[in-house]
């Protein structure tokens, strides 16, 4: 079937101007990251509303998302399945050269009951190593490297302090290239809110608000051989979106995990399928990006769940 063609979303947040005293607007000094999954779903909807209603910046993250594309043949892991699987075919013809037919099948049935094992561990070491791959670009790009500082070396035979009006001195600066746009909102589906929800879970670099979009947590836990990590109860800058006709984290599981384990309050159940493009869910997604966006630019005394960062806080 053809794509259906993609609108942007219509927000129906707060309307501006914002009265006095409220957060300001987003600008294209805030970014939101934008995880994707096996298919972009609501996404491109969403950051053209977003870019549209906000002019905020929205940036994708590249992951790893095995088996889709080409980026997680370059884990590792990948190589190590290769080696088991061409270990196996050459096992099992050797068998079949050195012994008699019933030995031959006594062994190959053994090797491959082994190369089974040992390929399902190392599928579940995959998907672990491509979410901490990709937990690991979110985190550089919400906490920049700290700057280089080159000392200040005063005006010629002048040894006074620099002051705001010394244009000319070459006072105390950072180097290593521009400054990056604070982060003001996670937004992951699918795959990509699994990672989302594993950047979360880590309390590393980010705390603020994330939006997850029918995140496959259950889905990536079970193919890691894991639970799903563990995020603070009650946080108020977290909003889950789950389909109710989704084969791949069915609503009531996903519901389930995130407002009985993890006592999340804005858990939304719609009736649509993984995608979450039927026009009630992307105008809820769009509203609930808005509001968790607006939090982000919350006053400097709100509390580090509404969006603050714990590292690389630009001053």
């Amino acid at each position: 079937p053809s794509q259906p063609q993609i609108e942007p979303m219509v927000y129906a947040g707060v309307d501006r101007p914002r009265a006095a005293g409220a957060a300001p607007a987003p600008s294209r000094d805030t970014v939101v990251l934008v995880l994707s999954g096996w298919s972009d779903g609501p996404l491109p909807a969403l950051v053209a509303s977003l870019e549209a209603h906000f002019g905020c910046r929205c940036e994708a993250v590249p992951l790893e998302m095995p088996p889709c594309g080409c980026a997680w043949l370059a884990n590792p892991h990948a190589a190590l399945i290769a080696g088991l699987v061409a270990g196996t075919i050459v096992a099992c013809h050797a068998l079949v050269v050195a012994l008699p037919a019933w030995a031959a099948s006594l062994g190959i049935a053994a090797v491959l009951i082994a190369a089974l094992v040992v390929g399902r561990r190392l599928v579940a070491l995959l998907v672990r190593s491509a979410v901490a791959r990709g937990v690991a670009a979110c985190e550089r790009r919400i906490a920049p490297p700290p700057p280089v500082l080159r000392p200040w070396r005063g005006r010629k035979n002048n040894t006074r302090r620099p002051s705001s009006d010394d244009d000319d001195d070459d006072e105390l600066a950072a180097e290593g290239g521009p400054q990056r746009s604070a982060v003001g909102l996670v937004v992951g589906f699918s795959w990509g809110g699994g990672v989302a929800h594993a950047l979360l879970a880590k309390r590393t670099a980010w705390t603020g608000p994330t939006l997850l979009l029918a995140p496959t947590v259950l889905a990536m836990a079970a193919a890691a051989q894991q639970r799903p990590p563990a995020i603070d109860r009650g946080s108020s800058a977290l909003a889950v979106v789950a389909a109710d006709f989704d084969d791949f984290c069915p609503a009531p599981a996903t519901a389930d995990l995130y407002e009985s384990a993890y006592g999340c309050n804005r858990v939304h159940r719609v009736r649509d399928n993984h995608v979450l493009l039927a026009p009630q869910t992307t105008d809820l997604i769009a509203r609930l990006a808005g509001e968790l966006l607006a939090s982000s630019l919350a006053p400097a005394s709100s509390s580090p769940s509404e969006g603050r960062l714990i590292r690389g806080e630009s001053s």
